[in-house]
């Protein structure tokens, strides 16, 4: 039987997602926490953690037209 960690958080639009590209910061989104990539949605971060594995239960990776419409385009360093 798997250990779960559930973690719920309220952040009353202090969310703060950054995404990395190479060990380099590529977007940036603060305000609401984005709904439809598997962290919860509006002011509620919501988590569940097997403990045994470290990976997020039920997890969807998101594509990357599910990150440009919370996040916007990529940064283009060319």
């Amino acid at each position: 039987m798997a250990r779960i960690l559930k973690i719920q958080a309220h952040c009353s639009d202090l969310f703060v997602g950054v995404l990395s590209q190479e060990g380099k910061q590529d977007r940036e989104l603060v305000g609401y926490v984005p709904r439809g990539i598997g962290i919860g949605g509006g002011d509620d971060v919501v988590l569940e953690i097997d403990i045994d594995s470290g990976k997020i239960v039920n997890w969807k990776v998101p594509s990357e037209e599910d990150l440009e419409e919370h996040f916007g385009e990529a940064v283009d360093d060319g």
